[in-house]
């Protein structure tokens, strides 16, 4: 069998993380080495003689610059409210990859998140008109809605789209409403495999419109459990500069602008924590890796140490063993790469109950499952972990369910088993 993965990214976001994870793992399962490429637009990891750019030069990646640009301005010009551009894409720009000779030699096409100007809906149509196996693995709700990501609290996704709520002229043929019927026409005439890495994600793709007559495959996204893997907590604090006898809760920086990531609620579920506490105030500090937007109140009730942008996945993963736990105040979300890589390395998880977190993090066993929305129960989940008698325990759980479903072989061999399926 020969695949071709075909990403937006190789490195950039979440979803081009999960990607490369499973190009890596499908690498090192029994197919031959030379039998999986992957296709992405700019490639970011030099080392990687697999991984294949369209951007390849200086002159290919300014104009893919240029495409993502314009394709922004519009974007924002339909958009009632520009703080949602970040979940609504229309894919009027891309490439046409039709014609890629790894597109051209793959037995089965596995796609993956194809926005910021990779894929048009047209280049999308030119890859099913190969009549080429699709196996596309959802990262969000893209693939089934008329744009948005994220749909919230809006359910037209399960009749057809149109009046759509986040653009600026909406009604019964808005954008929204063409951009489903282009879809709903390819999809009709695509040879469409559906994998969702939650099984929240599952059901909503089984349900909807544009998916419910597609067979739809629940396989979580793999990770290195070698690489993410436990170490000495004391060690990690002091190679990291952090007080070893200080208790630390890690959080992933966010555009808090964004109300689906929910720092509002982590910020008044902090500050609640700590007031009238003097003891956990002496004992507890907060952690957080990744960009803070500037002129935000960030008053978290406990001191913030801030490490700002990481690249180097090794110290990502100390920083993990030197917090006591990790919080994700996500309102909506699929399965967070966050979540696995803390749990991997035996870090308790604290988040609301949405999306796939519940499906990942066992309520009082692997960390706290807060009710939606409720920072007091999210602050109640905190302190749960932080004083658990046996956190000990917590942190075996986590790292077990880790091994049991998300490691590379065990998501290779589901995978494996799904193309053979396809194939014979």
């Amino acid at each position: 069998m020969k695949l071709a993965i075909i990403s937006t990214s190789d490195k950039i976001g979440g979803a081009a993380i999960a990607a490369f994870r499973l190009f890596k793992a499908l690498k090192k399962s029994a197919y031959p080495e030379d039998s999986i490429k992957m296709i992405v637009a700019e490639k970011q990891l030099e080392n990687e003689p697999d991984v294949f750019a369209l951007n390849s030069n200086w002159l290919l990646k300014k104009i893919g610059y240029f495409k993502f640009a314009i394709e922004y301005i519009i974007t924002n010009k339909w958009l009632r409210n520009l703080a949602v551009s970040a979940n609504y894409s229309p894919a009027i720009l891309g490439e046409n990859i039709a014609y890629n000779f790894t597109v051209r030699n793959a037995d089965i096409l596995n796609v993956h998140w194809i926005n910021n100007s990779f894929l048009s809906l047209k280049n999308i149509k030119e890859l099913v008109y190969l009549k080429k196996p699709i196996v596309w693995h959802l990262h969000d709700m893209w693939v089934f809605t008329g744009g948005c990501h994220y749909a919230g609290d809006c359910k037209n996704y399960l009749s057809g789209c149109g009046n759509c709520p986040v653009l600026k002229y909406s009604g019964p043929s808005d954008l929204s409403k063409s951009h489903f019927n282009e879809k709903q026409k390819m999809f009709q005439k695509a040879n469409l495999t559906i994998v969702a890495p939650s099984r929240w994600l599952a059901n909503l793709a089984a349900e909807s419109a544009l998916l419910k007559q597609c067979k739809v495959v629940h396989i979580p996204n793999p990770i290195d459990v070698n690489k993410y893997c436990p170490s000495n907590k004391q060690q990690a604090k002091e190679s990291l500069g952090l007080d070893p006898k200080k208790k630390y809760v890690l959080f992933g920086a966010m555009n808090t602008n964004d109300e689906r990531k929910g720092f509002t609620y982590l910020k008044e579920a902090l500050n609640l924590l700590s007031k009238g506490n003097s003891a956990l105030k002496n004992d507890v500090e907060v952690l957080s890796f990744g960009k803070i937007l500037k002129g935000e109140n960030v008053a978290l009730g406990f001191k913030l140490n801030e490490l700002g942008s990481i690249s180097d996945v090794s110290k990502i993963i100390t920083l993990y063993n030197a917090s006591e736990l990790f919080v994700i105040p996500s309102l909506e979300d699929n399965l967070p790469n966050t979540v696995l890589e803390a749990m991997a390395c035996g870090v308790p998880v604290v988040g609301f109950e949405t999306g796939g977190i519940p499906e990942m993090v066992k309520h009082k066993e692997t960390g706290y499952i807060a009710a939606y929305k409720d920072f007091q129960d999210l602050a109640q989940g905190i302190e749960y972990v932080i004083k658990h008698e046996n956190y000990e325990g917590l942190s075996a759980a986590s790292r077990e369910i880790v091994l049991k479903e998300y490691a590379e072989e065990v998501v290779a061999k589901a995978y494996s088993k799904l193309f053979d399926s396809i194939l014979y």
